[in-house]
C-alpha cells in the first residue's frame, strides 16, 4: 500500500514533533512513502532533521520513501544543508503530473 502526506506551510522546531510523529504513523501504514513539500513557505533545520530520521528509517524498514515537488523555500534550506543529494528526492520532468 503506498500513501502520500502534503506537509502543511510550516515545517519549523514549533512543528517538529508532530510532524515525526504524522511521518512515523504514515511510514508505518504503507510500504512507499511520498512526501509532498510544494506548500513548504518556511522550513528550518529541525524538519531536515525530521527528514533525514525518516529517510533512515524508511531504509530500516525496508519501506521506498520519495520526496516531491520541493517548494523554494525547502528546495533553499535543503540546498543550504548539502542534503539534495542524500534525501530521496523524485524531480518531476517538466510538463508531467503525478
Amino acid at each position: 500500500m503506498s500513501s502520500t502526506i502534503k506537509l502543511d506551510e510550516e515545517c519549523t522546531i514549533y512543528q517538529a514533533a508532530q510532524l515525526r510523529q504524522q511521518l512515523a504513523d504514515a511510514l508505518m501504514a504503507s510500504d512507499s512513502l511520498t512526501v509532498d513539500l510544494s506548500a513548504v513557505g518556511e522550513m528550518d533545520s529541525s524538519a531536515a532533521q525530521v527528514l533525514l530520521w525518516l529517510h533512515s528509517e524508511a531504509a530500516r524498514l525496508q519501506k521506498q520513501l520519495s520526496l516531491v515537488h520541493l517548494s523554494a523555500a525547502a528546495r533553499e534550506l535543503l540546498t543550504m544543508l548539502g542534503l539534495l543529494i542524500y534525501l530521496p528526492i523524485v524531480e518531476e520532468e517538466a510538463g508531467h503530473e503525478s
